[in-house]
Formats: C-alpha cells, sequence, structure tokens
C-alpha cells in the first residue's frame, strides 16, 4: 500500500468541508470560482492517489469530473 504524497499545507485546508464557506464569504465572484476549482483538484488529487488502485476513477472518470467542473452553467433562455 502506497502512501499518497503529501500536500501543502493551504491545499489540505481546502479539503475541511467548514472552511470554503467561511473562508469565501467577503470574497470577490472570482476568488470564490477560484477556491472551488482549487477543491475540485483536491479532491481529484485524493481520489486518483488512493492506496488501493482498483479504488481509483477511470480515465473517463476523471475526465468527465473535469468536463462538469469546466462545462457553462445551463442558463435558461428568457
Amino acid at each position: 500500500n502506497k502512501q499518497r504524497p503529501p500536500l501543502r499545507s493551504e491545499l489540505e485546508e481546502l479539503s475541511a468541508p467548514s472552511k470554503s464557506k467561511e473562508s469565501s464569504s467577503g470574497s470577490s465572484p472570482q476568488a470564490v470560482e477560484d477556491s472551488e476549482i482549487m477543491k475540485l483538484l483536491v479532491d481529484l488529487f485524493r481520489w486518483c492517489t488512493q492506496g488501493d488502485p482498483a479504488a481509483r476513477p477511470t480515465a473517463k472518470e476523471a475526465y468527465d469530473m473535469l468536463s462538469a467542473a469546466s462545462s457553462p452553467p445551463n442558463i435558461p433562455e428568457s
């Protein structure tokens, strides 16, 4: 069972669920979006580096996760 490479402390903090909303209050929309993207990447990193290779995502699952995050929101036309 291999160990996952360590993350820097500021990236580790992104994985704490209560931190994300607290740190984003009062931030610019771009800063909030950047923080959400970094959290997604940290989550993907954790998923891809699990000790059990069978628990890791397939390339398609990782691609789908990234594609869903980069898709423009569906805004209904009026």
